[in-house]
């Protein structure tokens, strides 16, 4: 039950880590700090004699080798000269390599002939250290250190940068050492394994000690746990007022079930009323649309004022108008309820939409709107149901003709596809809408804002009862619309819900259906 011995030896295997990784990394630190400070208090020695006995006279040459041809530079007898002076300058020292680069940067010397004429900038922020008039200096490591007599394996260096200093403190130069350190770096790290070894050696003795105190610290701490368990009954206090606020939990929970369940018996018996209402409404209608449409042919005589026969038209029309939205909350209510049945039978693709565009053709027409189909060359045949497809198509077609400016397109395209299902899709190069718009769109009364829709009166029913339709077909109805270019509304039947939407069909030769206009299905299409 107790874990304190195990504890104890992870945290102090830890501590111990941890104290010897910091005392590791502050000795070389500190170690590698003197080195390269004793490696830059020589180079800079060695600079001073290089500016007191060589800068002088090579001094022409720096200040007019920047532009000078590579290959001359690296020839020429001054570069020569200078190699055999810096080789007498270091001989003895553990200097590696010699860089000379000028006030601008340029590498115009090193002991590398390959290296002379690179930009020096090109090196860091050391070089622009050194042209501040800032001696600096850093220890480096190289796997492989290129030199003029070979390359070099596994070294450590210094790098020492140092401003050769002119007349009034202006930096004429800069003067580059590679001193070579590695001996005494492995000098540092035999070193570092020496204390490795003593410090694990420590650690092991204070960790036998220790152990012993915890081992009868753990003791103690049983004892004291057993004193504990006399403390039982609060525990179990504690536990039965957890369990009555479990139980006040569970009491609201069925109260929210409840009110979930009273929910959705009030949103059926509001679907039954409005279906029972639009049953009562319809009647009226229907005879004040038969008496309008009977005084408008002047069956029984002519009306002397024509302003009548206008007025009576306006009547019809909104009767008609007024029966088509109550149509189609009869035709939610229904759904809504479970109550709206299918009728399906054999329906030919091809057929029921040459009918359905016949039907708009006027009102594209009167809105300066082309229409275009694009139908397979063979027949299309699924089991649906012929007039919820065809209210499909109407509410889909409606749409986008309202929402299309004049001077535009709008097109129904079908094909059919290997899995045994058809598509048919209904575009538009109209205002379009945003994606975030689209549940919106498909919503019961949903109406989205756009300047050019709120033009025209509409009870937002058509895209949602489409989608409805869909639903009772089995069937998906997708949108893909962006603001200003125009809307795509793809219906998927059969098993082409599960088929890729490609149209591998050749299209027949597409005819504009036929003008025609229908008083009543147009009254619908507007709302």
């Amino acid at each position: 039950m107790f874990k304190l011995l195990r504890y104890f030896s992870l945290t102090s295997a830890v501590v111990v880590v941890i104290a010897t990784v910091c005392v590791i990394t502050l000795y070389r630190h500190i170690a590698v700090d003197d080195i390269v400070a004793s490696a830059e208090a020589e180079n800079a020695g060695l600079a001073q004699s290089f500016a007191d006995r060589i800068w002088p006279a090579f001094a022409p040459h720096f200040d007019s080798v920047d532009g000078t041809n590579l290959e001359a530079l690296r020839t020429n007898v001054e570069t020569t000269a200078l190699q055999l002076s810096l080789e007498s300058l270091t001989r003895g020292l553990p200097v590696l390599k010699v860089r000379i680069y000028t006030a601008e940067g340029y590498l115009a010397f090193s002991s590398l002939i390959e290296e002379i004429g690179r930009p020096g900038l090109e090196h860091g922020p050391a070089i622009s250290t050194a042209l501040s008039g800032t001696v600096s200096s850093a220890l480096i490591r190289r796997d492989d250190y290129a030199m003029p007599s070979g390359a070099l394996k596994d070294r450590y260096l210094v790098e020492t940068h140092l401003p050769i200093m002119g007349d009034g403190e202006t930096v004429q130069g800069i003067f580059e050492l590679h001193t070579d350190v590695t001996e005494l770096m492995v000098r540092i790290r035999d070193t570092i394994s020496g204390m490795v070894i003593v410090i694990l050696l420590a650690s092991c003795s204070l960790y036998g000690a220790l152990f012993l105190i915890v081992r009868r610290a753990d003791r103690i701490m049983k004892e004291q746990y057993q004193d504990l368990l006399s403390s039982r009954e609060s525990i179990q206090a504690r536990n039965n007022e957890l369990q009555q606020e479990i139980t006040e939990r569970i009491r609201v929970e069925k109260a929210l079930i409840s009110a979930s369940e009273a929910a959705e018996a009030a949103s059926k018996a509001k679907s039954e009323f409005l279906a029972n209402m639009s049953h009562e409404l319809r009647t009226p209608l229907n005879a004040v649309i038969g008496f309008s449409e009977t005084m408008a042919q002047e069956v029984f005589g002519p009306i002397r004022n024509k302003k009548y026969t206008g007025y009576i038209r306006d009547i019809g029309d909104s009767g008609r108008h007024l029966l088509t939205i109550i149509n189609d909350i009869l035709d939610l209510s229904k759904i809504d309820a479970g109550e709206d049945d299918m009728d399906e039978s054999v329906i030919e693709i091809g057929e029921n939409i040459s009918s359905c565009m016949t039907l708009v053709r006027n009102w594209a027409d009167k809105a300066d709107i082309s229409l275009s189909t694009d139908l397979p060359a063979e027949r299309i045949e699924i089991q649906a149901d012929a007039r919820k497809f065809r209210q499909i198509l109407l509410n889909l077609v409606s749409n986008a003709i309202k929402f299309t400016p004049g001077g535009g397109t709008v097109g129904i395209k079908a094909w059919s596809v290997e899995a045994g299902g058809c598509v048919v899709q209904v575009s538009d190069n109209g205002i379009g809408m945003s994606p975030a718009d689209i549940p919106k769109a498909l919503a019961v009364f949903g109406q989205v804002d756009s300047g050019l829709a709120r033009q025209f009166e509409g009870t937002g029913l058509g895209l949602p009862l489409a989608k409805r339709f869909a639903d009772l077909h089995g069937a998906t109805l997708d949108i893909e619309s962006n603001l200003g270019a125009g809307t795509t509304v793809t219906v998927c039947f059969g098993a082409c819900i599960e088929a890729p939407l490609v149209d591998e069909t050749p299209a027949r030769d597409s005819e504009p259906a036929a003008h025609g206009y229908d008083a009543p299905a147009a009254a619908r299409l507007a709302g």
